[in-house]
């Protein structure tokens, strides 16, 4: 018998017998699934598949995926169980040609001993064994101070489990985990870590410490260069500094969790909440994204988290990417949601995930799923049965020189904000089908929807509006009665979760035990809001309620801190009377004694930042209305809701985007001294919004220079920046000025609505007016 495989455009003839007895399994086993690995195989025709060990029906895996830059076929096992045991086959037709057996990861270890912890700062020397892992608890508080780069520092140990801590502090880091093997990271409490810095608007709006250094990447968690790390049940929140907003240039400042370099790594359960006070810069961060050994680089799994309130992605997965699995995990009010840009190896499985509510510090935000990198790899990336709410748009989906689809993009929910995709880009391999869609832009939608037809994508797919459950309470299931109820369809290898398209269960997915009436709720006034926590048929458990200092504008009552069943618990929700209001979103935690915990979020239905502002004051040097500027009779005058006087001007598209000379809005203002100042204008974006809407703008005698505008669909103060290697990095260029008076101009590049322009000393003042 012989077979043929294709390589490089390159045809050969095998021997059978040749690679038979070459062909072998390497798994990598997790907690629910196991990386899988064919050495010295000989072509993508294989078929794996495993079961259960007792079980006679084997189940069907993932497609392989073999890239140029790794000749691995490879893929992961989903839905497993933990903690037990399984066979694995490799069939060519009806031949089989290899088998191996494996057992899942327990939660359940051997504990040889158990070591209570001083008050910190703890550096870890000491390891077990895989039939006697230490565990480290303490009494106390571990507090690393401001002076020890970590509160806890774990270097070259194996087998450790750190359980049930409570650590504060740390120059850098919280918890730093360095060439180490076997260690868990269970039910610790994580904050006041960090450097606070000075910002410096001058210094693309980024903060810096007392030393001058830029302050980024300071993590609760630092894991780097190990092996089988896992984080679990673990609350990490309120880090003592925070990021600045894509609205200046690229976000720098904490993280959760921060990963460098790592193989099979777990990061599960976890509730990762920032808030405009100290907000994440991503939540879980990555190192080395432009290189094959960055990003989490060789089978993770990501699921059941919370993660909440940061300025750029909600998960980096950026790098190597063999064999990332993320699911089951709620991503809001982030930037972006998942970033796999880029994907080197692949595969990436994300499925069954929730990104909803999508906005920065400013409401800015980009992708829900981050594809585009400066450099195209061959990764494949699998997107199946999520849902994406208020949120950004899927990325572009460039060509790659995988042997396998490049991006499967099956079964999910997308009612973006703004553009469901990137459709003008120039894709590769794209699957894209059984989607429900919709765009509340209706010329943006025709337009996708012709896009789809003459692509041939989507043919099975649905454009409506998506009917939830509850979305109000949490519930972001699409109910039977939605367009595209029924339009989903099973992939092979994946979980089975019906017809309906989008996620399925509450997000984030945990078996707590424990269920509430709603899990989101909307504050009004000050009447108070009521959940309901009520228990099955177990042992009554003990709960507390958790929720970051930042968030002191709400407070949560409960009539008791056990729930039994049949006795159910009723929290009080109600909004603190005279506390200044600074988020848009909250979250509470009802935790329960063994880590597991179910966060609550809370929608602030007023605005918390008041969308007025002083026209005058310390920080602003002038304000000019956009229809009082010299030559706006040139120009359309439209009246729009929201515009600060009702009133807007339209700019329409230049020819061959180049500025009219004659049609020039201008505008004269008193500097008061020489200095660095800045300019804002307030602007309406359509869709798809991001980084366009561009004008021509001069200072006095300056030429007219292009300026784009970062921006969100809607109403946006944005910064001006004229420099386009500075614009590459920041958004809000500083201007040197001198005193007496200067001269504005502006022209039409672009369709842009102009509102007005701000003269600023400092864009402190966008932070205190925009939404």
């Amino acid at each position: 018998m012989k077979i043929e495989r294709c390589i490089g455009g390159v045809f050969a003839v095998i021997g059978l017998s040749q690679f038979v007895a070459a062909l072998t399994i390497e798994v990598e086993p997790s907690f629910e699934s196991a990386g899988i690995y064919l050495r010295n195989a000989e072509t993508l025709e294989y078929r794996v598949k495993y079961r259960e060990s007792g079980v006679e029906t084997w189940e069907i895996a993932p497609e392989l995926v073999w890239t140029e830059n790794l000749p691995v076929p490879r893929n992961s096992l989903l839905g497993l169980r933990e903690g037990s045991e399984y066979e694995v086959a490799v069939w060519l037709g009806e031949d089989r040609l290899a088998r191996e057996t494996f057992s899942t990861l327990s939660s359940e270890v051997p504990v040889a001993k158990t070591v209570s912890l001083a008050k910190g700062p703890v550096h870890i020397v000491e390891s077990g064994s895989p039939d006697g892992w230490i565990r480290y608890v303490s009494n106390g508080e571990i507090e690393g101070g401001s002076e020890s780069p970590n509160a806890v520092t774990l270097n070259d140990v194996e087998y450790v489990i750190l359980e049930g801590l409570t650590i504060k502090g740390g120059r850098y880091n919280a918890v730093s985990i360095a060439d180490s093997r076997h260690v868990r990271i269970r039910n610790c409490d994580i904050s006041g870590w960090g450097r606070v810095g000075e910002r410096r608007y001058d210094l693309r709006g980024q903060f810096l410490d007392e030393d001058g250094n830029l302050i980024n990447r300071d993590a609760g968690i630092l894991i780097e260069r190990c092996y089988s790390v896992v984080v679990e049940y673990c609350y990490i929140h309120d880090p003592r500094g925070t990021s600045n907003s894509w609205a200046f240039s690229h976000p720098t400042g904490p993280s959760a969790i921060y990963v460098i370099e790592n193989e099979n790594t777990v990061i599960r359960y976890n509730d990762m909440i920032g808030s405009n006070r100290h907000r994440w810069n991503d939540v879980i961060e990555s190192a080395r994204n432009g290189s094959p050994e960055g990003g989490f680089r060789k089978d993770a799994d990501i699921y059941g988290n919370a993660m909440l309130f940061g300025n750029d992605d909600g998960v980096e997965l950026d790098g190597g990417q063999m064999n990332m699995r993320v699911w089951g995990n709620l991503i809001e009010g982030t930037f972006a949601g998942i970033s796999t840009a880029p994907s080197f190896h692949g595969p990436s499985y994300l499925f069954n995930n929730l990104i909803v509510n999508s906005g920065d510090r400013l409401g800015l935000f980009g992708d829900a799923l981050k594809t585009n990198y400066r450099s195209v790899e061959d990764g494949s990336v699998y997107f199946l049965n999520n849902t994406i709410y208020r949120s950004g748009r899927l990325g572009g989906f460039p060509a790659s020189r995988s042997l396998a689809a490049s991006y499967v993009v099956q079964n999910n929910v997308l009612f973006p904000k703004g553009a469901i995709i990137a459709f003008n880009a120039a894709y590769g391999d794209l699957r894209l089908d059984r989607n429900l869609f919709w765009s509340s832009d209706s010329e943006y939608l025709e337009n996708y929807r012709g896009w789809l037809i003459a692509e041939g994508l989507e043919e099975e797919g649905v454009a409506g509006v998506p009917l939830f459950e509850d979305s109000m309470g949490g519930d972001f299931t699409l109910a039977n009665e939605s367009p595209g109820a029924a339009i989903a369809a099973p992939f092979p290898g994946f979980p089975d979760f019906g017809l309906r398209p989008g996620i399925s269960g509450e997000m984030p997915l945990r078996e707590s035990g424990v269920e509430l009436s709603r899990r989101r709720i909307q504050l009004q006034d000050e009447a108070p809001v009521e959940v309901k926590i009520s228990l099955a048929d177990t042992e009554p458990l003990e709960f507390q309620i958790l929720k970051n200092e930042a968030f002191s504008w709400f407070d949560v009552e409960t009539s008791a801190n056990v729930v039994g069943p049949g006795n159910p618990v009723t929290l009080r929700i109600s909004r603190v009377a005279d506390e200044k209001i600074e988020e848009r979103s909250g979250a509470f935690l009802v935790k329960l004694k063994d880590g597991l915990s179910v966060p609550v979020i809370v929608e602030n239905s007023e605005k918390p930042l008041s969308a007025s502002f002083e026209k005058e004051g310390d920080d602003v040097v002038a304000f000019i209305d956009a229809e009082s500027m010299s030559g706006v009779e040139k120009f359309e005058v439209v009246e729009r809701e929201g515009a600060l006087s009702g009133k807007t001007v339209l700019f329409s598209e230049a020819d061959d985007f180049s500025a009219v000379p004659d049609k020039v809005l201008t505008a004269t203002f008193n500097c008061p001294e020489d200095g660095i100042y800045f300019l804002a204008v307030r602007l309406f974006a359509k869709v798809p919004a991001g980084s366009h809407n561009s004008v021509f703008f001069a200072i006095n005698d300056d030429p007219l220079v292009e300026t784009q505008f970062r921006c969100a669909p809607g109403w946006n103060w944005a910064g001006v920046s004229r420099v386009q290697e500075l614009r590459n990095k920041a958004w809000f260029e500083p201007i040197f000025l001198e005193a007496g008076e200067v001269t504005l101009r502006i022209a039409a590049r672009e369709k842009t609505v102009l509102d007005a322009i701000l003269v600023l000393k400092s864009p402190e003042v966008i932070f205190s007016s925009s939404q």
